[in-house]
């Protein structure tokens, strides 16, 4: 999922192919259809795989935290550590989903 999510975040959704995706994760074009069911879905398994991490890593320690300014100290490094740790610049979510011709969200969405 991690390897998906990367083709995602450095192509965009839409130039982003089937073709692309299998290659890249070392499967057949048909062994991904049958396992995720398609481009789209492999998207939001990868947007919901990302989104839990985030909250994981960022988000719940900040809500457990009971320090005010420290709060604010754990958010700058949590987000310090998160682009860090993947080499990401950027919005992960606006990354992927951005193509040449504007926003692929919709299209994800739609399952095209």
């Amino acid at each position: 999922m991690d390897r998906a999510l990367e083709l995602f975040w450095r192509n965009g959704y839409a130039p982003t192919s089937t073709r692309d995706l299998a290659t890249a994760l070392g499967i057949s074009q048909s062994s991904l259809c049958n396992a995720v069911g398609s481009k789209a879905e492999l998207l939001r398994t990868a947007m919901d795989r990302y989104e839990a991490a985030v909250d994981a890593q960022v988000v719940t320690p900040l809500l457990e935290a009971d320090e005010g300014v420290g709060v604010l100290w754990m958010l700058f490094d949590a987000l310090r550590r998160w682009v860090a740790d993947d080499g990401r610049r950027g919005c992960t979510e606006a990354g992927m989903t951005w193509s040449g011709s504007g926003w692929a969200m919709p299209q994800a969405q739609a399952g095209t």
